[in-house]
């Protein structure tokens, strides 16, 4: 952790997390109790530490394939990997931040929600995280280059709590309880279909979670020989591939240690292919966006973005 004291009289607090301890959740729980804690206050929701809630069945039972935990086959795809890599160490990383109103999300939202253009009678209402994350993704892979036969795939979290596992966990459980997806699409039609392709391909993805699949991703993991080769890092969401975050569901804007809440929360640092998507302090609908690209990818993926959901150019700052 480290606090920062400005001149202006402001206040920066970072904290790191590693989710091999716990999740984006109960790192905010952490933080809210805490505040709850520095203003002499009882804690809201107490710590459920009960980690054998989340162990492994007996015997495990693998019945899916396990797609978000292969590494890529392709060797184009690895040489592609590898060219990635060795460009990620000689050339710069911009880090994007910017916001996208409740308007502008409504515009990405009645494109992709347009049954005239689906194919198949596909008549699926898309969510706002199925419609932006999938803006993103599509705009980073014409950014990028990618070419039209490379096969792209885009990680995201997906939570167990609430009503996802069965039986649900109890809100305050202190851990890590969220589970890797995968959507793997081809570039070529990433970057020619209209929206609702990438946002079905999402959606498809976010479907299949239900409880029977998250057990057996626990069971999976409880097998392997070497836990590390399953890890995630940098090495995944680097180009072509990304990885979108969600904190919008996430209370940190409520956080007070006595100076009052908030003016801006947002990940300190971010690596290339990393994007998160985080609620805004107001409060009306709006979203911020961070992303990290190599700098010269940047400039073409935001004036994507701006152009495809009217987004004002003033409202980015990096």
């Amino acid at each position: 952790m480290q606090v920062t004291y400005f001149k202006c009289g402001g206040v920066s607090l970072g904290v790191a997390i590693d989710h091999h301890i716990v999740d984006g959740f109960s790192g905010v729980h952490f933080i809210n109790s805490w505040s709850e804690t520095a203003r002499g206050h009882e804690l809201t929701l107490q710590p459920f530490l009960d980690r054998t809630l989340l162990r492994a069945r007996n015997p495990p039972q693998l019945v899916f394939d396990r797609t978000e935990y292969q590494s890529p086959h392709d060797q184009e795809m690895k040489a592609s990997q590898e060219n990635s890599e060795s460009q990620y160490a000689t050339e710069s990383i911009t880090v994007a931040n910017f916001e996208i109103t409740k308007e502008q999300l409504n515009i990405l939202k009645a494109e992709a929600n347009d049954t005239s253009v689906h194919e198949d009678g596909n008549t699926i209402r898309y969510s706002t995280f199925h419609v932006l994350a999938a803006h993103i993704w599509k705009c980073a892979c014409i950014a990028r280059g990618i070419r039209d036969d490379q096969e792209c795939r885009l990680y995201f979290a997906v939570s167990g709590r609430n009503s996802r596992l069965q039986p649900p966990l109890p809100m305050g459980y202190f851990g890590n309880a969220f589970c890797r997806a995968v959507s793997v699409v081809v570039a070529g039609d990433l970057k020619s279909k209209p929206i609702w392709y990438s946002a079905s391909s999402i959606h498809k993805t976010l479907a299949r979670m239900d409880s029977d699949f998250l057990r057996s991703t626990i069971d999976y993991l409880e097998l392997q020989s070497d836990i590390l080769a399953a890890r995630y890092g940098p090495h995944l969401h680097m180009s072509p591939n990304l990885t979108i975050t969600s904190w919008v569901r996430f209370s940190g804007h409520d956080t007070d240690f006595g100076w009052g809440q908030p003016l801006y929360i947002g990940p300190g640092d971010l690596t290339e292919g990393k994007s998160y998507i985080f609620g805004d302090a107001r409060k009306d609908g709006s979203l911020r966006v961070a992303i990290a690209l190599q700098s010269s990818h940047m400039e073409v993926f935001k004036e994507l973005f701006f152009k495809d959901c009217k987004i004002s150019a003033t409202t980015f700052f990096q």
